[in-house]
């Protein structure tokens, strides 16, 4: 999707779709998001912002990505080690 957007609403959220498809890879590789908008649309940045939160909520239910990319063998079943202070806002409160 080549074309510029016209509008400075549209070229915002084009901006933010494409920095959050960057953040959602460890690399920073927008490759794997060929396939979808990057048109400075809502659609597009809604779809951007729930592929990023997806990874979020797999990331704080226990789900390191990282680790699963281990290559050397030592990361494959070490336990977290490190709890983010944001979590407090995804726990119930007893």
């Amino acid at each position: 999707m080549d074309t510029e957007p016209a509008c400075q609403a549209e070229k915002d959220r084009q901006t933010l779709t494409r920095a959050i498809q960057a953040a959602c890879s460890p690399t920073g590789d927008r490759s794997s998001f060929r396939d979808l908008p990057d048109d400075g649309s809502e659609r597009s940045l809604a779809v951007s912002f729930s592929i990023l939160h997806g990874i979020v909520a797999e990331y704080f239910d226990g789900g390191d990505q990282m680790v699963e990319l281990c290559d050397c063998g030592q990361h494959e079943d070490q336990p977290r080690t490190v709890t983010s202070p944001s979590t407090k806002f995804w726990r119930k409160y007893d």
